[in-house]
């Protein structure tokens, strides 16, 4: 698997830790994921689907709503997404 993340599974800067459950969808790709630190860029994902680089979806918080976002870096089950703030939810509460 590919890796782009200078450690493993984790990303400091401005990041809170938070346990979330949702969803990453695209036209056929619909698959649980668990958000595990959060900031208004983006977040951290864990899943035992395994992402690549650049893939874009939907992620979609349970009872929060969704935003688009693209994959920017993959270790193990981890995956850092950057969020595309353009396409999301109109009130979303992420």
């Amino acid at each position: 698997m590919m890796h782009d993340n200078p450690s493993n599974c984790s990303r400091l800067s401005g990041r809170r830790p938070v346990e979330l459950r949702g969803y990453a969808l695209a036209e056929g790709l619909d698959v649980d994921v668990k958000v595990s630190d959060l900031s208004y860029d983006g977040c951290q994902i864990r899943s035992e689907h395994e992402f690549g680089i650049g893939d874009r979806f939907e992620l979609r918080i349970i009872g929060r709503g969704g935003i688009d976002a693209e994959v920017r870096w993959v270790a193990d089950e981890c995956a850092g997404l950057r969020f595309d703030p353009k396409n999301q939810d109109a009130n979303p509460q992420l």
